[in-house]
């Protein structure tokens, strides 16, 4: 302990540091200027480059050979075109369809069976559609294609005895020789 002049223990008032505050962050709001001209017309968008490392791939549309409006004007692939005729021939058209799109050892894997070749294929999709009338199928996404698989989502609506019914799905096909082989569905009611 230590004493001052006179004997009496000096006391140190204990150390302490203000605790440390920093000031809270504030960001200011994000805020997009206003639009200062009207969106591009589909002719315009066809002019714009593609940019560099971009690969560009069909991503809408249910016939045509190219994305309207897409700046890359790319054409479709056989596989986007495969893919197109599986919803417009079989799902919106007729089971008959199965034979010219898909392989003898076609395998389709439904969340709750397996089906193998053109002639179960063509089965589910008659079963499908005498649940409903009305039925159709529309593209929502893709196809997009990346190596020898097809992915896509759709939209299916029809009327059952309870009224209209619409459900969504998204689908992964593989394609070998100009044919789909294997199939990947995923579906659920739409709320």
């Amino acid at each position: 302990m230590i004493r001052s002049a006179l004997g009496r223990p000096l006391t140190r008032p204990p150390l302490t540091r203000p605790p440390l505050t920093r000031p809270p962050l504030t960001r200011p709001p994000l805020t997009r200027p206003p639009l200062t001209r009207p969106p591009l017309t589909p002719a315009e968008a066809d002019r714009l480059p593609t940019p560099p490392g971009l690969r560009p791939h069909v991503t809408s549309g249910r016939f045509g050979g190219s994305v309207p409006g897409h700046p890359s004007g790319m054409a479709s692939t056989p596989a986007h075109d495969l893919y197109r005729r599986w919803l417009d021939e079989l799902w919106n058209g007729g089971p008959e369809a199965a034979e010219r799109l898909v392989g003898a050892d076609f395998v389709g894997h439904w969340p709750d069976r397996d089906v193998t070749g053109p002639a179960e294929l063509a089965a589910v999709v008659g079963e499908t559609h005498a649940m409903f009338t009305d039925l159709s199928f529309t593209l929502d996404v893709g196809p997009i294609v990346e190596g020898d698989l097809v992915a896509a989502r759709w939209t299916g609506r029809g009327r059952t005895a309870d009224g209209q019914a619409s459900f969504l799905g998204n689908d992964i096909l593989r394609v070998r020789d100009g044919l789909f082989v294997e199939y990947w569905v995923a579906t659920r009611a739409r709320s």
